[in-house]
């Protein structure tokens, strides 16, 4: 979602935010902060989860990336 490359689903990694349809996804390259970060400022993860994602849960979700300041300092462009 966030480079826009297509990739086999072993080397991705999906959040779903808990008050989303059930079943809707966003995928993101595995390890990848790039990509992470891409998606939060391309508001990829409103675009497809079809949600407002507040800051707090993104910043939660960058736990899964191992620099989480510049992900949390990505979020005010959100």
């Amino acid at each position: 979602m966030g480079c826009r490359t297509k990739r086999e689903r072993s080397q991705l990694i999906r959040f779903r935010y808990p008050d989303a349809d059930k079943g809707r996804g966003a995928w993101v390259c595995k390890g990848s902060k790039e990509c992470f970060l891409k998606a939060i400022s391309r508001k990829g993860f409103e675009r497809t989860l079809k949600v407002a994602v507040p800051r707090e849960v993104l910043a939660n979700w960058s736990s899964h990336f191992e620099d989480t300041e510049e992900v949390t300092s990505a979020s005010s462009l959100y």
